[in-house]
């Protein structure tokens, strides 16, 4: 690590993306909550999406349910590592893609959401209810959590695709000197 390294302007993204995603988070949690019933569904977008008031102390798809202690102590332990790892990669690398420190900022902003709802209430708060397939009920949370998981992976294949694509190509300066050498 370079000696005197510290946070550039485009570090602020994942912080700033975290921020959005934790405040929505919070937001629509409490407007389920003071908005809506446990135990009755109702329609928000027909044939697509249902509100479902329900709570869950254990991690997605209701996995150590009956641990809450241990499964808030993974939580917290879980958040903690991204936000290091977030801290490395901005003090360590040369530059680090936008995509990748928005998808970054709310997968943290979305683990922080759900680990406050742990800390707050003993349980996370869900409340979206997909109508068309069997899934569990989710929230704003867990579904910024799946998008920062996306874009990561689309971020993971770009970059992986333009160092191919560096380690193949010749650059212009390069292909430049090779048509010098070559004319007589």
């Amino acid at each position: 690590m370079p000696s005197g390294k510290t946070f550039g302007r485009g570090s602020l993204i994942t912080p700033a993306a975290a921020a959005v995603a934790l405040l929505a988070d919070i937001s629509s949690k409490q407007w389920a909550r003071a908005n809506l019933h446990e135990g009755l569904s109702s329609e928000f977008i027909p044939g697509f999406l249902h509100f479902n008031l329900t709570s869950n102390t254990g991690a997605a798809f209701s996995l150590g349910n009956q641990n809450s202690t241990l499964m808030t102590t993974l939580a917290f332990t879980m958040t903690c590592v991204l936000i290091a790892w977030w801290a490395k990669r901005e003090l360590t690398e040369l530059k680090v893609a936008q995509l990748d420190r928005i998808g970054l900022g709310l997968l943290i902003g979305g683990a922080m959401g759900n680990l406050l709802d742990r800390f707050v209430r003993g349980r996370v708060t869900d409340f979206l209810d997909f109508s068309f397939i069997s899934f569990p009920v989710f929230n704003t949370a867990d579904a910024l959590i799946d998008v920062g998981i996306g874009l990561l992976v689309i971020a993971a294949f770009s970059s992986a695709d333009k160092k191919t694509k560096s380690a193949t190509e010749p650059t212009e300066s390069a292909a430049a000197e090779q048509s010098a050498d070559q004319t007589p």
